[in-house]
């Protein structure tokens, strides 16, 4: 019988020290004079995008921070001693040199407008004020669960079936991945229907498929329009023409050369969909209250900064209100909690996580101490994953 090999982690405190002092070696090769070659630091930039995926996914594998720190003194040291050995400045800077550079410091953070104009020329300030204003917008719908809701009715709507309801979602999405910036709306895009998913019990490889999904969804299928991406939203910032001001790149030429290329590629993915889970269907009137009603409790959860009360805990946090009537409220809604999970068994393991919540939580207040039952039942919503 074959058996899953091991994860051996590697030490991140060793692999930091070796890129220190290989960053160490660079720097004072260059210092000396020696010329760094100039595919040195390419070659660094991709063994570095390839470590991040060889070194996460295999039996040996490293932390990504450590990788990810590590590389940089390398690459920082090898960028400095590049620009030190082209430059030619093996000597040290003169006083009127410093001086110099200390006026266009005072100069450019004199007044907010001069900082301002620094700050474009560098960063393109403008476009990253765009995408920031993108992802915040996007970030509200996310906190309302407006897409869960519409994904929920829809799936009403289609009485249980799950590829018309996901092929609404994913053509929603893709449209919306053109104006919004498929970044921004990959995250919603993944949690909706790998919700859809788990309550139609897919199988571990209809989950990971979903979120390659949502990838070509919000990327290829995004394209359509300059926001869509941030790389063609450069490109329509960059490329001005200087005679009038105007940028090479409109509106129209994404519509026209892009549009086509969006859409035949929707097109492949809905087939796709078709192919993968065409008979997938949501059993709505085995879905306890909860699961369906999954978007307005999430909102409650993140609310209540990722605490959701069951019913005999808003019982106990009101039974001062209730006085008298809480003994009953709470050995009642005790026994229908013991109910739900009893006839809950085979489903998914966030329900599991529930209903042991729910059996720790009746046990605790048939013996009088509710704070253990609270204690297990937030401990469960604080691994339900909010995002």
């Amino acid at each position: 019988m074959s058996t899953t090999p091991a994860v051996v982690h590697l030490p991140p405190r060793l692999f930091v020290g070796a890129c220190l002092a290989a960053a160490l070696v660079i720097a004072a090769a260059a210092r000396s004079g020696a010329a760094i070659p100039v595919w040195l630091l390419p070659v660094e930039v991709g063994a570095t995008i390839l470590s991040l995926f060889l070194l996460g996914s295999f039996t040996y594998q490293l932390e990504k921070g450590a990788l990810t720190y590590g590389m940089s003194l390398v690459m920082s040291a090898t960028f400095a001693g590049s620009a030190w050995a082209q430059q030619g400045l093996q000597g040290g800077f003169s006083s009127a040199e410093l001086r110099g550079w200390l006026g266009v410091l005072q100069a450019a953070t004199a007044t907010p407008a001069a900082l301002f104009h620094i700050l474009d020329e560098l960063i393109h300030l403008d476009t990253m004020l765009f995408i920031l204003g993108l992802a915040f917008f996007v970030a509200c719908i996310a906190h309302t669960r407006v897409l869960e809701e519409a994904a929920f009715y829809l799936l009403r709507r289609n009485a249980g079936a799950v590829l018309p309801t996901v092929i609404a979602i994913t053509a929603a999405v893709a449209a919306a991945s053109g104006i919004f910036s498929g970044v921004s709306m990959i995250g919603l895009a993944i949690r909706t229907l790998v919700i859809i998913l788990l309550l139609a019990q897919a199988p571990p490889h209809l989950v990971r498929y979903a979120v390659i999904v949502c990838t070509a969804v919000t990327t290829v299928c995004g394209m359509w329009l300059a926001y869509g991406e941030p790389p063609n939203l450069i490109m329509k910032a960059n490329l001005i023409n200087p005679a009038t001001g105007m940028p090479y790149l409109t509106d129209g030429f994404f519509l026209l050369y892009c549009l086509p290329a969006a859409v035949l590629t929707y097109g492949c993915v809905a087939w796709s969909l078709r192919q993968e889970i065409g008979g997938l269907r949501v059993d709505l009137a085995k879905l306890d209250v909860l699961d369906a009603n999954a978007a307005a409790v999430r909102f409650l959860q993140a609310a209540r900064h990722g605490e959701v009360l069951m019913p005999v805990e808003f019982a106990e946090a009101h039974a001062a209100e209730r006085r008298a009537h809480t003994a009953g409220a709470v050995g009642r809604r005790g026994a229908d909690a013991g109910g739900v999970c009893g006839g809950a068994r085979g489903r998914a393991g966030r329900t599991h996580r529930r209903c042991g919540g729910a059996h720790a939580h009746r046990r605790s207040a048939g013996s009088g101490a509710g704070a253990r039952g609270r204690g297990a039942a937030a401990a469960q919503a604080a691994a339900w994953p909010l995002h």
